[in-house]
């Protein structure tokens, strides 16, 4: 019992299986084109920029495949060498080559042909912001803010993080995205599509880990199941981050240089449903693709939290062109009691409480964020530079095209660590905190009543498109249509409390020892009555006679003992001349200067004394 006292102090157990959803903020949805670069965009962008008149389109195509997908960098030293050397003799830095991906890239309102939120049309887009990942420059919905000085970002939401009070997909979010393939110039994948990531609007987000597919001429749809947790107060008060294995709010904070404004809250729903969730349609734009990513066509999608790192390229999941994906959410939560974060240290607990922990980057601790600081971290020490996705300060300086080999090199070997960022960064997840689980399905897209639609006229009225034939063929091959909302109007919710205080450590002891002993407290101060109390008592009375003799003793004059030769009586007390023979008087005898003490009456004197008490009275 001691041991899991000492070694596993905390209680997890589920509150309840009905915690309202609209209560949870919705997740952040990062949108990422297969398409990393668009080709009309960079020819345009080579001839308005003077640095870049001489350099070739393959030249700085091949550079941008590079930035925007980091194992091409693996076993390339030579050509990266080669080419930090050529844009060194034209004076072209890192921050020139980012400033001309972010030029290029699709933006959200190329991607995007319809959106809606909540089944309205209005202000979906005003929802988005076109942020930097691990899988090129990506849109994010319902993200956090984020901000990078050098490189001259700041995104601002100008709404409160989104929620619904309803499931369904019509309760969710409904786009149309279009790839559009003829624009295509640097592609990261073998599909043509987008990549989409479910995430926390405070996460970063990673599009690349944990993106999921979206392919042309598809429907997807993205069931979304929410989990969220929390903490007793306890936990923050009486548990370490170390032992809890968590941070609660505000236990680590993220050191900011910059002057930032305070985060809006991301956004909550009250339904579920797809029609009480986000619904895009998405133009993957083929003819346009220069720089791919993947091997295939189409976006790769993350759920997350707002300020969550997306990392599409470890997380995502894949949406093909020509279908409808219906993402269907689910989310839960957890938090943790106050007891948990004053009597629990954060090694045992193993969770940080709110502030517990303090980030330099980021204002809201999260896990993926931490991790980010350590991967940043380990970057500077190896390659003494950071990457564009990563955020850093003014005396850090961007990665130059030759230092990717570097960059990659830690990238996959931070990833084939497994659990590195707790190990190596002490990176624990927040004692409070939320996730998503997506349950994703999908048809073929456009179907025969499409051009029936409402969302079909939207889409041909805002982009002059000919409602025939060949929009529908374009729609088939180009375009892909996501659904995220929740499943369930109500998610699970987890409570983490002290499995062991001081006080249920007692009575469980006692528990234990009145079960298997026979034992209580009663029976505890009786054992303690009879090893101390019992044998103290009995000593006293033993010992007691003697104590008193000897004191008495030492308190009276010491007589030597008779013989006498001469005696001389005195009377005590002098005052009275005569004694009644009723009363018994106490006399002091001397013999030859020796005086005893002697009483009146007594019959075991000797002779010659009582011959002498005889002549007085």
């Amino acid at each position: 019992m001691w041991q899991k006292w000492e070694q596993s102090p905390l209680l997890t157990s589920v509150e309840t299986h009905l915690y309202p959803l609209r209560n949870t903020f919705f997740p952040a949805v990062t949108i990422c084109n297969v398409n990393k670069v668009s080709q009309r965009k960079l020819y345009g962008a080579i001839l308005d920029n003077p640095k870049f008149v001489n350099v070739s389109y393959i030249k700085l195509q091949s550079t941008l495949r590079y930035m925007t997908k980091l194992d091409r960098a693996i076993n390339n030293e030579e050509e990266l060498l080669r080419l930090g050397s050529y844009y060194e003799a034209r004076n072209i830095s890192a921050l020139d080559l980012f400033r001309i991906l972010k030029k290029t890239a699709p933006s959200c309102s190329d991607m995007v042909l319809d959106c809606s939120w909540l089944g309205l049309t209005e202000p979906c887009m005003q929802y988005f912001s076109f942020l930097p990942t691990d899988d090129g420059i990506c849109c994010t919905f319902n993200g956090g803010k984020y901000f990078d000085t050098i490189l001259d970002l700041d995104s601002k939401p100008l709404h409160e993080p989104l929620q619904v009070s309803g499931n369904g997909y019509r309760m969710g979010l409904t786009l149309v995205l279009d790839a559009d393939l003829d624009d295509c110039s640097v592609t990261s994948g073998k599909f043509d599509g987008f990549k989409v990531l479910l995430h926390s609007p405070e996460e970063f987000p990673d599009v690349s880990l944990r993106g999921f597919v979206i392919g042309l001429g598809t429907e997807t749809f993205v069931a979304v199941k929410a989990t969220t947790s929390f903490y007793a107060d306890e936990v923050a008060r009486q548990v370490s981050p170390n032992k809890r294995q968590c941070y609660v709010e505000g236990e680590k904070k993220l050191i900011l240089d910059l002057d930032s404004k305070p985060l809006h809250e991301p956004l909550q729903v009250s339904g579920n449903g797809y029609r009480m969730g986000l619904t895009l349609v998405l133009d993957a734009n083929l003819d346009d693709c220069s720089v791919t990513s993947g091997k295939f066509d189409g976006f790769k999608v993350l759920l997350h939290s707002p300020e969550e790192f997306p990392d599409v390229s470890h997380r995502g999941f894949v949406i093909g062109l020509g279908t409808e994906t219906f993402v269907a959410v689910k989310a839960t939560t957890s938090f943790y009691a106050e007891e948990v974060a004053r009597q629990v240290s954060p090694n045992k607990r193993q969770c940080y409480v709110e502030g517990e922990k303090k980030l330099k980057y980021f204002q809201r601790y999260s896990r993926s964020a931490c991790s980010v600081e350590c991967d940043t971290q380990m970057m500077e020490d190896r390659c003494h530079c950071r990457p564009f996705f990563f955020k850093g300060d003014n005396q850090t300086k961007l990665c130059e095209i030759n230092a990717y080999s570097c960059i990659s090199e830690v990238y996959e070997d931070i990833h084939s660590r497994g659990d590195y960022c707790g190990e190596i960064c002490n990176c624990l997840p927040p004692c409070s905190d939320t996730w998503y689980e997506p349950e994703i399905s999908y048809a073929s897209f456009p179907g025969r009543g499409f051009n029936r639609t409402r969302t079909f006229k939207r889409i041909v009225a805002r982009h002059n498109l000919n409602p025939g034939p060949e929009t529908k063929e374009y729609l088939k091959s180009n375009v892909a249509m996501l659904h995220v909302y929740y499943k369930e109007q109500t998610g699970m919710r987890y409570r983490t409390d002290i499995r062991y205080g001081i006080e249920d450590f007692v009575s469980a002891a006692g528990g234990l020892l009145g079960l298997g002993l026979g034992m209580s407290f009663i029976s505890v101060i009786e054992i303690i009555y009879y090893l101390f109390y019992r044998r103290l008592f009995l000593w006293l009375r033993s010992n007691w006679p003697k104590y008193r003799q000897s004191s008495i003793k030492a308190s009276t004059p010491i007589v030597p003992p008779y013989p006498m030769q001469s005696a001389k009586f005195k009377k005590s007390p002098p005052s009275s001349p005569t004694v009644k023979p009723s009363t018994p008087s106490i006399w002091y005898l001397s013999l030859d200067g020796h005086s005893q003490l002697v009483r009146r009456g007594s019959n075991n004197l000797p002779a010659q004394i009582k011959a002498r008490f005889s002549n007085i009275n």
